[in-house]
């Protein structure tokens, strides 16, 4: 079975992305191109996930795929927030880590975050240093070329 490539809708509230979506994956399914457990879609709000969901969901029963319809709850349409969070669940003890996991305390984030920083502190330094180094280079080549352009300009 070839896969089908990737679609990205990007557009902004009330253009139709989820119409389009729910249209496209219902086709998919019922084309034989896609099993209804294997979609994967992420959306930016538990509504917006919830409602793709019964969308597709609503399409495939009309279609007289109540077995794919059913099986959507083996889908991965959630938030990116809930996409990640089952992916850490169900792939836990391959990742070596708990199948549990658990949101962070202020503190704990707090930590993370600063670490995070001291880890790219280096690295943002050498950039904002070479970012220096090209912003020199550019002004000292304006420079010269203004100079230059006086110098044509009163010697003409």
């Amino acid at each position: 079975m070839t896969l089908p490539s990737l679609t990205v809708s990007l557009a902004d509230a009330g253009s139709g992305k989820t119409y389009t979506i729910q249209q496209r994956l219902g086709d998919l399914v019922c084309d034989g191109l896609v099993a209804s457990e294997q979609i994967v879609a992420v959306t930016f709000t538990e509504t917006a996930a919830a409602e793709l969901r019964e969308r597709i969901s609503t399409k495939l029963l009309g279609m007289g795929r109540a077995e794919d319809a059913l099986r959507l709850d083996q889908t991965y349409i959630f938030t990116i927030h809930g996409f990640g969070l089952r992916l850490l669940t169900e792939l836990a003890f391959e990742a070596g880590s708990s199948p549990q996991p658990r949101l962070l305390n202020e503190d704990e984030k707090n930590a993370l975050i600063h670490l995070a920083l001291a880890r790219t502190d280096k690295a943002v330094r050498s950039y904002l240093i070479s970012l220096r180094s090209v912003t020199s280079m550019t002004t000292t080549r304006v420079e010269v070329q203004k100079t230059y352009s006086a110098m044509t300009c009163c010697t003409s």
